[in-house]
Formats: C-alpha cells, sequence, structure tokens
C-alpha cells in the first residue's frame, strides 16, 4: 500500500488534483478556496499519514484473502519432468488514495522545524465547509537515507 506514495505527485485523487498538491479546490462559506497538502523543497519526499480513524489516507481493499496454494501432485507433469514442485499464493486486493485532508507531503529537509510547521499544517486542514477533522498524524514516512533524520 506505501508503495502508492511513489506516485504521490503524478496521480490525481477523488478532487482531481494529485494527492500531495498546492491547490485543492475547499469549499468554506459557499466560496472555494485553494489548500496545500505539500510543503515545498527539493529533497528527498517524506510523509505525515492520520491512520488513527475509520477513513484513511491511503486504503486497502481485499476482495479475496490470501490464499497459500501448492502444487505438489507426483503424477503433475512439472514434478515428473522437471523434479519441480510448484508454490504460490493467490488474492485479489487493490489500493488507492482516500482523504487528501489526512495526508502531508513534503520535499523539504527532515529536520525539527520542518516537521513541527508539517504537523502543523496537517493538523490544521479542514473539511469541506469548514470544518475541523481533527487530524493527528500517526505515522511518519521516510525514505531510508532520512531514517536518522526521522529519529532525532
Amino acid at each position: 500500500m506505501f508503495g502508492l506514495l511513489t506516485a504521490r505527485f503524478a496521480t490525481n485523487c477523488f478532487d482531481g488534483q494529485f494527492f500531495f498538491d498546492t491547490d485543492h479546490p475547499l469549499q468554506i462559506d459557499k466560496m472555494v478556496t485553494q489548500v496545500s497538502s505539500l510543503q515545498a523543497g527539493a529533497g528527498d519526499p517524506w510523509y505525515l499519514l492520520d491512520f488513527g480513524g475509520d477513513i484513511r489516507p491511503l486504503v486497502w481493499q481485499e476482495r479475496t484473502p490470501d490464499t497459500f496454494e501448492a502444487l505438489t501432485n507426483p503424477g503433475a507433469a512439472d514434478v515428473f519432468l522437471r523434479n519441480e514442485f510448484t508454490c504460490g499464493v493467490r488474492a485479489r486486493v487493490n489500493c488507492g488514495f482516500g482523504l487528501w485532508q489526512l495526508a502531508f507531503g513534503s520535499k523539504a529537509t527532515l529536520d525539527a522545524t520542518n516537521y513541527a510547521a508539517a504537523r502543523a499544517a496537517l493538523m490544521g486542514m479542514r473539511a469541506d465547509g469548514g470544518r475541523i477533522p481533527g487530524v493527528t498524524p500517526t505515522h511518519l514516512v521516510v525514505p531510508s537515507a532520512s531514517d536518522s533524520s526521522a529519529c532525532s
């Protein structure tokens, strides 16, 4: 599911904007305003996500649960001719973007100042109509190169 974040700046979400973008349309008091879910910069991107509620920023949909299958019949052609047993997992799943208001992306250097600014921006997100949904970041997702920055 977190592989979706590789398409974060080039995949549209439900409002027609990229999931992390600077101009999401939001209607407050019958006026449309532009809201950003992206902190500018030139570094490796990192993300704050709120997975604490029933509605999520990234959605995992499981239609058919994982099932382990093995072809181990000694009379099967692959087993008999090549002495190979075939094993695999069968599943039917999908993932996609949920609410952009529950996620904030940054290309700025991951440090205390930029983290605090991103956290404040995410916690200040509003829903249509101006309602404050009470977003609280639960996950910080960083590239492996930024692991040490995330821990300090």
